[in-house]
């Protein structure tokens, strides 16, 4: 049967409208295309078995597929990294078995071979009449990943870091503990392990503080003060039952201008607060012995003044009488008064040696406390020093024993301006010291040296014990010489000696000699630079 031209047309017309709506469509869907392109999320169609069935007209366009690659599921599983492959395998049954499809992040190798991160949506429309497929959503989140890892690196370096600290910490955020470090825990054992504290009510961190503390209500109303003013707090120190002192700081952290944490910091100070308090009575006990020693070396001060005051009253006294005892027994000796048997004259010269001996001892003592009070002055004049010691060793060598032979060596030299008086007294200090204790003799030498005369008494006796060479030049220090039985005197000639060297701008040394015996050397200077004056 020939169709009619009417029947003819209708059909025409409806293949034509059937174009139409054909085309319109693919223009919705190049349109619909050309919006996810311009944006960041690109979509991709998949079958019941994940194979592709369409996607943006760059497929996957931040990892430069074109189209025409669509894959079967197998494929499209094999650019899925290792790791999250399984995760997104089960994200598609869970999807196919009803259950909502929970937000995941995959790794996906994109055409050059790099790894990138992304942010998977997925809806199932397989029994939508219009779809039958699943659309799967997806945007490129590299970047973002990058940084959440860049700052989850930072956080668990600072993490580590204030774990390594002798602090601490906690961080409070919103009511509850957001960061404890393990010190915390070995500080407040009650709290358990340090991360068993975080997410825990602020309230739960205080009461578990202080179960340690000396007084655990104060404690805990304490810390609510402190949070509630808000104020930075630094250095409150608080005390456990077990006697352990920690300090306590308090730092609020602003963000942006607002509150956003608060900080607790605990730094156990025991040791420190305890080297303090014993540093402190060591410096109370240092000062109370200082005051002590001040208050007894006033005393003793004061003593020395009496006694030097004492000595220069009695030596005043006893020399008046001592005068008139030795007139007496000069005119006892003297041949032209009466005769005297031989006994009497043996007591009368005995008693002349112990008078002089006396009288001696008397200018010593004198001597002594015009030094000690400052009070004795130096009288200058020119000196020829070897004179001077010659004149001194021949007024000792009157009194000397004879079986102690005395020799000199003498070399010429400038004089010098110094006390005559005071250099005789001295040398023959030195030289009748030695004569007592040598066994046969003593050599005295006198030569000038550079700017200082060098005035040296050396005997061949046992010399001084070691132990008593320190202290030689204490008033009425008499030490215990070897093998002699001489008299050893009142301990003042080298005393009164030193300080006279001293007095005159030059100094008094006494040594064991190395060939045996003891060595005094006296020096005095050729230019003398300080009065006496400077010396007070």
């Amino acid at each position: 049967m020939t169709p009619q031209p009417a029947q003819s047309e209708r059909e025409a017309h409806s293949i034509e409208e059937l174009r139409d709506e054909v085309r319109a469509l693919r223009e919705r869907v190049r349109l619909y295309e050309a919006v996810l392109v311009t944006g960041p999320i690109f979509v991709h169609v998949y079958d019941r078995k994940m194979n592709s069935r369409w996607s943006t007209s760059m497929l996957r366009p931040e990892l430069g597929y074109q189209p025409s690659e669509l894959m079967s599921g197998e494929q499209n599983y094999a650019f899925v990294h290792p790791e999250d492959r399984l995760g997104a395998q089960a994200g598609a049954e869970q999807l196919l078995q009803g259950d909502r499809y929970a937000p995941r992040r995959i790794r996906v190798r994109n055409a050059e071979g790099e790894w990138r991160w992304l942010a998977i949506i997925a809806a199932d429309l397989l029994d939508d009449p219009d779809v039958g497929s699943i659309v799967v959503h997806a945007w490129d989140i590299t970047d973002e990943v990058a940084r959440e890892q860049e700052i989850d690196a930072s956080r668990r370096l600072l993490a580590s870091l204030i774990d390594t600290l002798d602090e601490g910490v906690v961080v409070v955020s919103e009511g509850t503990v957001a960061f404890a470090n393990a010190k915390i825990s070995q500080f407040f054992p009650a709290v358990g392990d340090h991360q068993q504290l975080i997410g825990r009510p602020a309230g739960d961190m205080h009461e578990a503080f202080s179960q340690a503390m000396v007084d655990p209500e104060a404690f805990v109303e304490a810390g609510w003060r402190i949070v509630a003013t808000g104020e930075v707090v630094r250095g409150r120190l608080v005390e456990t039952a077990d006697g352990r002192i920690f300090e306590q700081n308090f730092l609020p952290i602003h963000v942006g201008g607002r509150l956003t944490s608060r900080m607790w910091v605990y730094r156990d100070v025991t040791a420190q607060r305890q080297f303090e308090r014993r540093q402190k009575r060591l410096l109370e006990m240092e000062r109370e012995a200082r005051l002590s020693a001040e208050q007894q070396n006033e005393r003793l001060r004061e003593l020395d003044e009496l006694k030097t005051e004492f000595v220069a009253t009695v030596s005043h006294e006893l020399r008046t009488p001592l005068s008139a005892l030795r007139s007496y027994i000069e005119l006892l000796l003297d041949p032209d008064g009466g005769p005297l048997s031989e006994e009497q004259r043996e007591i009368a010269g005995a008693a002349e040696r112990g008078a002089l001996r006396l009288g001696r001892l008397v200018d010593d003592l004198l001597v002594l406390a015009k030094l000690q009070s400052r009070s004795l002055r130096i009288e200058r004049s020119r000196v020829d020093v070897p004179g001077v010691v010659a004149e001194a060793i021949d007024e000792v060598s009157r009194i000397a024993s004879r079986e102690v032979r005395i020799t000199t060596d003498f070399v010429p030299g400038p004089s010098i301006d110094t006390d005559r008086v005071r250099l005789t007294q001295i040398v023959s200090n030195l030289v009748g010291n030695a004569a007592k204790f040598a066994r046969q003799e003593v050599r005295c030498s006198a030569h000038p040296a550079r700017d200082h005369w060098v005035i040296e008494v050396r005997d061949d006796g046992p010399g001084i014990r070691a132990e008593d060479l320190e202290r030689v030049f204490e008033p009425f220090f008499r030490g215990d010489y070897f093998g002699g039985d001489r008299r050893q005197g009142t301990g003042l000639g080298l005393p009164i000696s030193s300080q006279l060297a001293e007095l005159m701008g030059g100094s008094l040394e006494i040594a064991n000699n190395d060939a045996g015996g003891a060595i005094a050397r006296l020096s005095l200077p050729f230019d003398h630079q300080q009065d006496e004056d400077e010396r007070d």
